[in-house]
């Protein structure tokens, strides 16, 4: 469970030789939400207008695909995650 007041933050392990990472949101129907831009470091603030559009008590899930240069991915598990008050 993650504070709503709180910034939104999502790490994970760092992948050896991969170009960059891209973060996707999901609601609870697994439906994409939000798709982040490339991303080099391991870890990713929410955009805050993204993250006020997530309804509080509702679960969600998000994922990370790490892309490598010779066009090969690696994917995350799928991680759930509620807002609470």
């Amino acid at each position: 469970r993650i504070h709503a007041q709180s910034p939104l933050v999502f790490k994970w392990n760092e992948v050896k030789e991969s170009d960059y990472y891209v973060l996707e949101l999901f609601d609870e129907t697994l439906i994409l939400i939000w798709k982040s831009p490339k991303i080099v470091a391991n870890q990713l603030v929410l955009p805050n207008e993204i993250a006020k559009e997530l309804s509080r008590n509702k679960a969600y899930f998000w994922m990370v695909t790490a892309n490598f240069h010779d066009g090969s991915l690696a994917e995350s598990r799928i991680e759930k995650f509620y807002l609470t008050d």
